[in-house]
């Protein structure tokens, strides 16, 4: 299986993981474009708690070729935040929200 990667740059923003235990994990976010006003006053744009999420292994066939995509962890889709990815404007918020989910993972299983 691969991992869910440590830093990764999506939509303009790069998010890099603070914490990880499990299946949840704390990204800070940051915009990547070197004129945004975002950048100069303070490159963290918000915090995100996520549940990773596992996508299967599976073939797809396209017209006569054919695609093996391998198992691998994937960020939350943006259909499933407030489910399965939850942002914050600061830090502390964030981290309490992490450590929630963390406890509450702990007792599931």
């Amino acid at each position: 299986m691969i991992k869910l990667e440590e830093s990764f740059i999506h939509n303009g923003f790069r998010c890099t993981r603070i914490y990880r235990e499990g299946d949840i994990a704390l990204y800070d976010k940051k915009s990547v474009h070197p004129r945004s006003l975002l950048v100069e006053l303070d490159p963290i744009v918000s915090y995100e708690v996520i549940k990773i999420q596992h996508q299967e292994a599976t073939i797809i066939t396209v017209g006569d070729k054919i695609f093996e995509v391998v198992e691998k962890e994937v960020y939350p889709k943006g259909t499933a935040w407030g489910a399965n990815g939850f942002s914050h404007n600061n830090f502390k918020d964030a981290e309490d929200h992490y450590i929630q989910l963390t406890k509450r993972q702990k007792e599931e299983k």
